[in-house]
């Protein structure tokens, strides 16, 4: 089931983060147990009314799963982790590393993750990775937290740091540990599949307040469908196809017009002519995408240039491509289609940390024969072929390349 995540604005989804936050901290977790007096069956604060703040809600369907508050700071009001730690002296700390620039603190907490999702990064990810561009927006330039000393770790692998020693508060009825983050460094980790090319796309992500994390084959629209939104791929593999039929991995059959990697748009040109979608999305992998709502979609174009002008270049591009793929799938060989496939997933794949000087990209084998329209043992034999020549690597439902120059071979000249 495809998770939505977005800033909860209505009245219904802020009182279903207040819930969410008592069913989890409360109710599952043992912890908060002085909420229970109320009898209110919520967890609100005064920081949820304060201007700067933003309330983050995961829904699985129609149930929510997660949430995240930010709070940017405001002058003399605070933030949220200066009930349990002196937050003060912790800014001052900061400031004074930086050499006395002003900084703007950012805060994220009240993250709560109902049991049974909490093995879910992919959902952590996409809320941190809103709050990065949220807190990035409003002028942040770090990032406050108060964690659980049992998940310090996962904040580490976002780039916080300990700036205090674990501490037992007995309102909540846990430890807790003070963690700082740069701004840049969380936003260099938020947009590290950002690709540079499609620089002009990066306000989108910065701004977005809805989020959409997909399983492989879950679908994203369908084929005739009214059209409410554009998307950006985040992470993973989308898959565009007519008349396709939905399986395992999305568009088994028909024809697949185009497979789309992070950085790319999709979905505009029905928001701009109000027909509806011409195509059916599919995510071939696990896939994270980053949600333009029509409106907002709209504004921008009526209201700034300059917003017409990155569209204009995007759909260049994707005309390109899109000559490119009928030339290769019209007259190119199984390996050339391959060869293109593979070129396509090669530039938009991402550092792979425990091997330095590779790419990689969470696509199998059957994946990419699925994108080229050939058998999978012929796709099979072509990749082992380039693996022994040392052109990429294979894993489990994984390729990694090496970070030099190559062109699929029906583009290189001569």
């Amino acid at each position: 089931m495809a998770i939505r995540i977005k800033v909860a604005e209505t009245a219904r989804e802020l009182d279903d983060v207040y819930r969410l936050r008592y069913r989890v901290y409360v109710e599952e977790e043992g912890r908060f147990q002085h909420a229970k007096q109320g009898g209110s069956g919520r967890i609100v604060d005064e920081f949820d009314s304060f201007p700067g703040v933003f309330n983050l809600i995961a829904y699985a369907g129609e149930r929510p799963v997660a949430t995240l508050r930010i709070n940017v700071e405001q002058e003399d009001e605070g933030l949220p982790p200066d009930r349990y730690v002196d937050g003060r002296a912790i800014r001052e700390q900061v400031i004074r590393a930086a050499g006395g620039a002003r900084r703007v603190f950012v805060s994220a907490g009240m993250l709560a993750i109902t049991t049974g999702w909490r093995k879910r990064r992919d959902v952590f990810r996409s809320l941190f990775k809103m709050a990065a561009g949220l807190g990035k927006v409003q002028g942040g330039t770090d990032v406050i937290v108060t964690a659980k000393a049992d998940s310090a770790g996962l904040y580490r692998r976002l780039g916080f740091r300990a700036v205090g020693t674990r501490l037992w508060i007995e309102e909540i009825g846990d430890h807790i540990v003070p963690m700082v983050c740069d701004g840049d460094d969380f936003c260099n980790w938020a947009f590290r599949h950002f690709d540079p090319e499609n620089e002009d796309l990066l306000r989108y992500y910065l701004e977005s307040r809805q989020r959409l994390v997909l399983s492989a084959g879950e679908k994203v629209f369908g084929e005739g469908e009214a059209a409410d939104a554009a998307y950006i791929v985040d992470e993973g593999v989308v898959q565009i196809c007519r008349e396709g039929v939905p399986g395992r991995s999305g568009c088994t059959e028909g024809l697949t017009l185009v497979s789309l990697e992070s950085g790319e748009l999709f979905g505009e040109l029905a928001l701009i002519d109000s027909a509806p979608r011409s195509a059916s999305a599919y995510a071939l992998t696990n896939t994270e995408l980053v949600v333009l709502a029509k409106e907002d979609f709209r504004q921008r174009l009526e209201q700034d240039l300059e917003q017409n002008r990155v569209l204009l270049r995007i759909l260049a591009e994707r005309l390109r491509r899109m000559d490119e793929l009928a030339l290769v799938f019209a007259h190119g060989t199984d390996e050339e289609r391959i060869d293109y496939i593979l070129d396509g997933l090669r530039r938009y794949a991402s550092e792979d940390p425990r091997h330095p000087g590779w790419t990689r990209v969470n696509v199998g084998i059957e994946e990419v024969a699925r994108m080229a329209g050939v058998k999978p043992e012929v796709a099979r034999v072509c990749i082992e072929r380039k693996a022994a020549a040392g052109e990429l690597e294979i894993g489990v439902d994984r390729l990694r390349f090496p970070r030099r120059a190559w062109l699929p071979q029906v583009l290189r000249s001569g």
